[in-house]
């Protein structure tokens, strides 16, 4: 008796203990190591209580998928083997949040082009390249611009205070996690259920190749569903 009790405790603690693929919903608050500054989180309340509210923002839980990169290398490569239900502290070393600073992304511009754009720049002032980037003016001197494209936390150690809150199982819901950090889509799609077949209509044409790799992700993540697309 002993040993069958023995038996299905470690089967209940195994499932519960994440593992890659797993989708699973996850509350958190971000913050520099060095400063404490918080620069992310999913809890609307605190945000507006420190100061960084943003109402376009999709705050509450966040659902994602273990080991798929829907969140920083150090953040995702350590929710393996944690339990769910359990909170925890994550230090991640800036080499697993947003790496080494690249110098080519630092980039002078001439003031004048700026001006013929109606642009006025100074310290802080955020601009986009053609690429769609987004960079820091550092200085305005001598007729030239210093923007820095790089990310705003490179090089910075980071602390996450993660609460993991429970597996996910419906479908639809680990699809739409999909949809949301595979393709960036949240709301531009129809999707239709017949049996186990997804049907997903975009509303707008994508890269074929963009939809293969999709549908190999789907089929290994989410394999109960057929998707068409």
């Amino acid at each position: 008796m002993r040993i069958f009790i023995y038996v299905i405790f470690v089967s209940l603690s195994i499932m519960n203990v994440l593992k890659r693929n797993d989708f699973v919903d996850i509350e958190f608050v971000a913050k520099i190591k060095s400063s404490g500054q918080i620069f992310d989180l999913t809890d609307e309340k605190l945000a507006k209580e420190v100061g960084i509210y943003d109402k376009n923002y999709p705050y509450g839980p966040k659902t994602i998928c273990v080991g798929q990169k829907f969140v920083i290398k150090g953040l995702d490569e350590s929710l393996i083997g944690k339990e769910v239900g359990a909170s925890y502290i994550i230090e991640i070393n800036f080499k697993d949040a947003f790496g080494s600073k690249h110098k080519e992304l630092i980039q002078v511009m001439p003031l004048s082009d700026l001006h013929d754009q109606k642009i006025k720049p100074f310290v802080g002032l955020k601009l986009q390249n053609n690429y769609g980037m987004t960079g820091n003016v550092r200085s305005v001197a001598g007729g030239r611009v210093l923007v820095d494209f790089n990310h705003p936390l490179v090089e910075k150690d980071l602390v996450y205070e993660v609460k993991i809150l429970s597996l996910v199982t419906d479908p639809e819901k680990k699809l739409k996690s999909l949809l949301f950090y595979g393709l960036g889509l949240s709301h531009q799609y129809e999707l239709k259920i017949d049996g186990n077949k997804r049907i997903l209509k975009l509303n707008f044409e994508i890269p074929i190749k963009v939809v293969d790799n999709f549908k190999k992700l789907v089929k290994v993540v989410i394999p109960e569903i057929e998707l068409e697309i």
